[in-house]
């Protein structure tokens, strides 16, 4: 009787290589989620710089004892339309005084009652090329009147 001597190296290969695949896969995964996440810290990084200018400037106008908040000595300019300020930053947060990569708009609105008159202000941050909104921020003002004030 002859007995058949087998050998099972083949079967010890392919674990490694299963254990390997596996790996590979989720390593895809991984790269995914890193290359992901440099987007969504661009995008945090942007938002907080827009938050910080905004509340700036709302900040600024609702302390002044100017009537429209006298945005033209934060360095805001009159607007095209007339209907509001405008101030741009280039791509580092820097303000520049012609267009660059994001813009600040900053609309007062007026309505007179009879005690006095409520002033609305509206800063909204956007980016210029792309015309995308990243922040607005709303406030109101009480200027009272008619007596004296």
């Amino acid at each position: 009787m002859k007995r058949k001597f087998t050998s099972h190296h083949g079967a010890v290969m392919v674990e490694p290589i299963i254990v390997l695949s596996f790996f590979a896969i989720i390593s895809v995964f991984l790269l995914r989620m890193f290359a992901s996440t440099e987007k969504v810290r661009s995008g945090a990084e942007k938002m907080s710089k827009a938050v910080i200018r905004a509340e700036s400037a709302i900040e600024y106008v609702l302390g002044s004892s100017e009537a429209n908040g006298d945005p033209e000595s934060i360095g805001f300019q009159m607007a095209n339309d007339g209907r509001g300020y405008i101030k741009y930053y280039d791509k580092n947060w820097e303000e520049t005084q012609t267009a660059g990569k994001y813009v600040m708009t900053l609309e007062v609105e007026s309505e007179k009652t009879a005690a006095g008159e409520m002033l609305n202000y509206r800063v909204l941050v956007s980016e210029t090329e792309e015309k995308k909104e990243i922040y607005a921020l709303t406030a109101k003002k009480y200027k009272s009147g008619g007596r004296g004030e």
